[in-house]
């Protein structure tokens, strides 16, 4: 990473939840643009597959911010002297 303060444990795991993000608009994006083209139309099995990505970067997102909240928590209650 290009700014040292980035390569903390914090930026990286705020870099993955930017990620995950992104992957989640991303997919946002592609259905909306289907929907508007009248192309929405699909099998339940085709769909679970398409939803499959976003839901899964979606959960790991949450995830990431978990062990963000619990680093934070450590990080206060027990400070290095």
């Amino acid at each position: 990473l290009k700014y040292k303060q980035l390569q903390q444990r914090n930026g990286i795991l705020v870099g993955i939840v930017a990620f995950l993000h992104f992957i989640c608009e991303i997919h946002s994006l592609k259905t909306t643009a289907e929907i508007l083209m009248g192309k929405s139309l699909m099998p339940r099995n085709k769909c679970h597959r398409s939803i499959f990505l976003m839901g899964l970067s979606f959960n790991m997102a949450g995830i990431a911010i978990l062990f963000l909240a619990i680093d934070r928590l450590i990080a206060v209650a027990l400070p290095l002297t």
